[in-house]
């Protein structure tokens, strides 16, 4: 092959493969697709890990709570979005901590889509419930700029009752005319309740279809735009064990002391049988202490600080011909006079601060002596 046949067959194959790379990039463009991958571990464990980035996103500091205890730690001024599984948690004590921390400024979204009728945020604002037909509802929310669309809730519907709503988004009427609701919202005191009905729209599987995402920042952007976020979903239900040591000790020990004497009284003995040792009985101290042990772990704190103020009350009325005031009992003392005023008439909210109370009870009562 001479040079000039080799430099011929070069620049055709080069004019070749050019002519057929524009015609290729001519003709085919290069797209992205993105592709729902499995869930990590993460967000099978939280099922709201979706929302919780969102509104990390927006600039709240959110955190996920999975213990009731939580309920009596709520941040002021904050948002609590409560899922369904909370109507063996709400006891009498906590519903009203809750309803009064809405009321002093805090913004409640409660799941209303699968809870039973009897629980305490439902009955608090008379809403009734009926099986809907499924189709997608329009919200619009009072000082947002366009209107949103999320998914009605196919199996019930919420239906108000004597209490009268701020603002709500209608469902499906029943075939007797009451018209069906989606979304209800009162207003408490300083602060709002948004009852959804179904909390599932915000969570890894949904939270992105329609306007989900959307619809749970404008709620929280309208109604509390700088408070913190707790999520408090599957919270937990202790099992009979975990309930008996709780709340039945006694019973559970009588239990096992029965079935420990059976036991005895059935399985034979070999070998002289000893007498019975006297039985040791304990001082009042050790009785008194016991009870104290008792209503600090059951959290009856109150009970302790109201027999150590009536105990003082008394002391005092022995000691002195007329109940002295704060400030005398201050001079008296030596101890500050705030100190004084908050064991006798105070109403501590945590642990130390009922330590603290009970410790002036006690250095004022040594120091009078």
């Amino acid at each position: 092959m001479t040079k000039r046949v080799a430099f011929w067959f070069t620049f055709s194959a080069v004019a070749l493969v050019v002519l057929v790379a524009v015609w290729f990039l001519s003709n085919f463009e290069r797209q992205s697709y993105e592709v729902r991958g499995d869930f990590k571990q993460e967000a099978i464990r939280n099922p709201f890990l979706a929302a919780e980035r969102l509104l990390e996103g927006l600039g709240y500091r959110v955190d996920t709570a999975q213990e009731a205890a939580y309920l009596e730690q709520l941040p002021a001024n904050g948002v609590l979005i409560l899922s369904g599984d909370r109507q063996y948690h709400l006891t009498p004590g906590r519903t009203k901590a809750l309803f009064a921390w809405v009321e002093s400024g805090g913004y409640l979204i409660a799941d209303a889509g699968w809870v039973n009728p009897s629980d305490p945020i439902i009955r608090r604002f008379d809403v009734r419930f009926r099986a809907p037909e499924p189709l997608r509802r329009t919200v619009s929310i009072p000082g947002y700029g366009r209107e949103l669309h999320i998914r009605a809730f196919d199996r019930r519907q919420m239906y108000v009752g004597t209490v009268s709503p701020t603002w709500s988004v209608q469902g499906v009427a029943d075939k007797k005319g009451n018209q069906g609701m989606e979304l209800l919202e009162f207003r408490l005191g300083k602060g709002s309740v948004t009852l959804i009905n179904g909390l599932w729209r915000f969570n890894n599987w949904t939270i992105e279809q329609d306007n989900h995402a959307e619809l749970l920042a404008a709620l929280l952007l309208t109604h509390q735009p700088h408070g913190d976020v707790r999520i408090m979903t599957h919270l937990n239900v202790p099992s009979i064990w975990e309930w008996l040591l709780e709340h039945a000790q006694a019973a559970l020990a009588a239990a096992l002391a029965l079935l420990a004497a059976w036991l005895w009284h059935i399985i034979p003995r070999f070998g002289v049988l000893r007498p019975d040792a006297l039985a040791e009985r304990r001082s009042l101290i050790e009785h008194l202490r016991a009870i104290g042990r008792f209503l600090w772990r059951q959290r009856s704190l109150d009970v302790l600080l109201d027999a150590a103020r009536s105990n003082l009350r008394a002391y005092l009325a022995l000691r002195f011909s007329a109940q002295p005031f704060h400030a005398d009992l201050a001079d008296r003392s030596g101890l500050a006079v705030d100190e004084i005023a908050f064991a006798l008439t105070g109403a501590p909210r945590s642990p130390s601060q009922y330590t603290a109370a009970f410790r002036t009870l006690r250095e004022l009562e040594q120091r009078l002596r």
